[in-house]
């Protein structure tokens, strides 16, 4: 009964976050197109904002990637001098954190199940 709460518990705090960055990409999204209209950023820079939020690979290497992209906006941060480009920054940095939050989750719950017995299919705690 309680590992059948947790297990749920789990579930809904999962997919509270996925539902965050979803959100938080719709937005960022929608923000770096203006932007690129506008004449602020490139192409490119559009597509690196936009895909922030949905990184390919598997969880360590998403966060290896994250991490290696909000060390050069961090840099960018500090030598940008219009406030569009540096609010766009600063906002995907902030974002950037939720998929990476919703990695390690997702890492947790496949640690989880790699602790399960196999010979017994149990979890180590129920034998």
């Amino acid at each position: 009964m309680l590992e059948e709460n947790i297990e749920e518990i789990y579930d809904d705090a999962e997919e509270e976050f996925h539902q965050d960055v979803v959100n938080a990409s719709d937005n960022l999204a929608e923000q770096a197109e203006r932007l690129e209209s506008e004449g602020k950023i490139t192409e490119q820079e559009r597509r690196e904002f936009a895909g922030i939020t949905a990184p390919k690979g598997p969880p360590k290497g998403r966060i290896r990637h994250m991490d290696i992209i909000m060390k050069e906006w961090k840099s960018n941060l500090e030598k940008e001098t219009d406030d569009d480009r540096r609010q766009i920054t600063q906002r995907a940095v902030n974002i950037a954190e939720q998929p990476i939050d919703d990695v390690r989750l997702e890492m947790g719950q496949v640690l989880g199940r790699k602790r399960e017995n196999t010979d017994t299919g149990q979890h180590p705690n129920k034998i």
